[in-house]
């Protein structure tokens, strides 16, 4: 029953975030598969602005990205999203520990995240990292990213990351702060 449940949330989870899923995959649990109907291969949709990315950041690919195959590692993938994340906040004077301009501060926590892998990247290539916010809905903040090959645009990996926003002096998980919500409406984000 908890599995079952578990596989109804993941699906209705992947159909509200613009997650458009093909097959299915199978979960193991006491001696019953349980089957997920939509949800083996995820395919993540990077929404379109006429006026180009939202942020944008352009990443060396080093030799401590590449793995034992002699490409981008999933790791380094999700690295180079970090800090092209990182840089985001930075430039809007936020940070992963205070998104809210006055007291208490509010950080963010990764509570989600979805990876899509497109295409090989190697040592010396240049990923423009582009980071697309979504407005904040309650305790959560999802946040679209890709990684582009400079040389070529392929589209090397597209990600979709749930942040979670917490109070780390109350330990609490909070609402996303009043001044972050006027930020957004002033960033003009999707919803």
């Amino acid at each position: 029953r908890i599995i079952e449940s578990y596989c109804w949330l993941l699906s209705k989870a992947a159909q509200s975030f613009m997650i458009p899923c093909k097959d299915t995959i199978v979960i193991y649990g006491s001696r019953k598969a349980y089957s997920m109907p939509n949800s083996k291969k995820i395919s993540i949709h990077f929404p379109h602005r006429a006026e180009g990315p939202f942020f944008a950041t352009d990443l060396p690919v080093t030799m401590s990205d590449i793995n034992y195959g002699g490409h981008l590692g999933h790791d380094s993938v999700l690295t180079l999203m970090h800090e092209a994340r990182v840089s985001f906040l930075k430039a809007h004077e936020l940070s992963e520990m205070n998104v809210n301009d006055g007291d208490p501060a509010i950080g963010l926590i990764m509570s989600e995240l979805q990876v899509q892998y497109l295409t090989e990247s190697f040592h010396g290539d240049i990923l423009r990292a582009e980071v697309l916010p979504f407005i904040p809905e309650g305790p959560r903040w999802f946040i679209a990213q890709r990684l582009v090959r400079v040389s070529d645009q392929r589209e090397i990996a597209r990600a979709l990351i749930g942040m979670t926003f917490f109070c780390y002096q109350s330990k609490k998980v909070q609402r996303a702060p009043d001044s972050l919500m006027r930020h957004c409406q002033d960033w003009k984000l999707p919803i």
